[in-house]
């Protein structure tokens, strides 16, 4: 049998494993698969700072526009009640 996952931006099929053995494979000692788990690493890792980045900016812009929505309530209530005050 097999599985399709998506790695980056493209979908790989990989076998799925023998379930009944439960021995953890052994990691080789190769260098470019180091390298490359490496990298796949440092990806997540950016991707993840991007996230956090993203959504920082995100509460800033709401902030931001909470208090602009804010004081122009309230300069728009102090315009109102002087021009009330001055009718009346």
């Amino acid at each position: 049998m097999f599985e399709i996952i998506k790695v980056r931006d493209r979908f790989e099929m990989q076998e799925i494993p023998d379930r009944t053995n439960l021995a953890v494979p052994e990691m080789g000692s190769g260098a470019a698969e180091r390298a490359a788990k490496c990298e796949a690493m440092r990806g997540f890792k950016e991707s993840v700072a991007k996230a956090e980045r993203k959504k920082k900016m995100k509460g800033l812009i709401y902030e931001a526009c909470c208090d602009v929505f804010g004081g122009s309530l309230f300069i728009g209530a102090l315009v109102l009640s002087l021009w009330l005050s001055s009718i009346i």
